[in-house]
């Protein structure tokens, strides 16, 4: 959907409906509001054994800049997402996922503003790894955060060009899912994820786990709040005063260990948390149930307010109408 936002803040005038065709399977997808104020929106595909992946830009009023798809060529690989983007410098754009063969890899490529490929770059360790997220650090190199053999948080300074700078691994007695990070405003890092006795799905019994880093990644503190059984991270983003908006779902179709059986698919309980820089938590807000969720995005917009958005699908085959709506600052809609 496109859309604008009036000056009220939780209302949402619908400019178009808009469906992007894409070639073979797209059960992920991100989005990232681009440096010249226009819609970017990419996912890997997968059609008879071959993996891609496509960008498209978007103006606002749905109007269709360019769409590009890219062959992976990379030979025997058994899994290929996305699952980040960042803003880099003269309107570039990175992007961030993972890779299969024998073990989880992250690849990591450059996109100029006009879709073509600047470079691609691999990072890969004797264990799994899985990305979560990509920022900007303050001095314009960039920050990788994800788990280490699906328990350890891991991230990794890189420069523009992709070479990598430092990796710090966190080892803990504790399993961590999907670990994502954000800048703050004293040039520290912060990251979150859900932190417990959990399976390598990121479930069981487990916490909110918020982790303050300096800037050549050492760790400051940790602080828990208590999560919900089955919770998983999907996201967290910040507004122009530095708070910061943590946006989490409880999965207990992940419970019953096979998300592709439609019969272990249930609703999903979609929550956002709101800290500030000493993170004490603000509120912390329910925004309903929806069925399995492929992935839901927080994305700033303007004003501070932020779109929430996700897809839902009953197998890996059939993927429901995304849904979308706006937040403000407070957390109403």
């Amino acid at each position: 959907m496109f859309y604008s936002t009036s000056t009220e803040a939780c209302k949402l005038d619908i400019v178009r409906d808009k469906t992007i065709n894409v070639n073979g399977r797209s059960p992920r997808i991100n989005a990232i509001k681009s440096a010249d104020n226009n819609l970017i929106i990419l996912g890997s595909s997968y059609l008879k054994g071959n993996h891609g992946l496509w960008i498209a830009k978007y103006d606002f009023a749905g109007n269709e800049l360019f769409k590009k798809t890219l062959q992976i060529e990379e030979k025997g690989l058994s899994d290929f997402n996305v699952d980040a983007v960042v803003n880099a410098e003269s309107e570039n754009i990175l992007v961030l996922g993972n890779e299969y063969s024998s073990n989880y890899k992250i690849w990591l490529r450059k996109f100029d503003k006009k879709g073509n490929l600047i470079f691609k770059r691999l990072y890969s360790s004797e264990k799994s790894l899985s990305p979560g997220s990509i920022i900007r650090s303050d001095d314009g190199n960039y920050i990788i955060t994800g788990t280490e053999d699906f328990k350890n948080v891991i991230n990794i300074k890189i420069d523009n060009q992709g070479n990598e700078l430092w990796r710090k691994i966190y080892e803990n007695n504790l399993h961590e899912s999907l670990a994502l990070s954000t800048t703050m405003n004293d040039k520290n890092i912060l990251g979150v994820s859900v932190a417990g006795k959990l399976s390598k799905f990121g479930t069981g019994d487990s916490n909110i786990k918020l982790t303050k880093y300096g800037s050549q990644g050492e760790k400051i503190k940790d602080i828990f709040f208590p999560g919900r059984v089955t919770d998983l991270s999907e996201s967290i983003t910040s507004d122009s005063t530095r708070n910061y908006y943590y946006l989490s779902y409880d999965s207990p179709a992940v419970v019953a260990g096979d998300v592709c059986n439609p019969s272990n698919v249930g609703e999903n309980e979609i929550n956002v948390m709101k800290f500030n820089n000493s993170l004490e938590k603000i509120w912390n807000k329910p925004f309903g149930k929806k069925m399995l969720l492929i992935h839901s995005p927080l994305i700033n917009l303007i004003d501070d307010n932020f779109i929430l958005a996700g897809s839902c699908n009953l197998t890996m085959s059939k993927i429901e109408p995304p849904w979308i709506f706006i937040i403000d600052k407070n957390g109403d809609k």
